[in-house]
């Protein structure tokens, strides 16, 4: 979570609120930044999904800088095998 928050370095992110969702072994995070709002999901294994309702040129923006930073790997995914 430290290279991916040194990754946005340069964006002003505020934890607006934290929910830990014992459940499903996930934590969510609400937060506001200079490119606008977003939801951080990390569960138990390790993986980190970003989501965005209406903030989808801030996404790209986030996007952007974690692979300028160059301590992440971007997969693409056919959401279609998860419906």
């Amino acid at each position: 979570m430290s290279d991916l928050f040194k990754a946005f370095n340069e964006l002003d992110i505020q934890t607006k609120s934290v929910s830990d969702l014992w459940m499903n072994d996930e934590v969510v995070l609400e937060l506001s930044s200079s490119v606008g709002d977003f939801s951080l999901s990390k569960d138990i294994w390790g993986f980190v999904f970003i989501m965005a309702d209406n903030n989808h040129d801030g996404i790209k923006i986030l996007d952007e800088h974690l692979i300028k930073s160059g301590n992440f790997e971007k997969l693409d995914v056919d959401f279609n095998l998860y419906k």
